[in-house]
């Protein structure tokens, strides 16, 4: 009885984790987290301008995607 019960949990988790797209998880998470820290700064020194945080936020995507495409490839070679 407990050996089914175990059985059957780990394949619903299997199951889970095949259905859930984790790598666009990771990669929404690893985007936001410059999101969290340009609010946080914002929120603390609200005499730095808007728009000098977008274009810093608009810099640190763009490294990320080159980062995240570079880490892509070296792991799909």
């Amino acid at each position: 009885m407990m050996w089914e019960i175990i059985n059957f949990v780990k394949c619903e988790f299997t199951i889970i984790m095949n259905w859930l797209p984790l790598y666009k998880i990771v990669l929404f998470s690893y985007l936001a987290l410059p999101i969290y820290i340009m609010t946080f700064i914002k929120y603390k020194y609200p005499h730095i301008h808007s728009f000098i945080l977008s274009i810093s936020l608009f810099i640190f995507w763009l490294i990320q995607i080159l980062i995240w495409n570079k880490g892509a490839l070296l792991y799909y070679k």
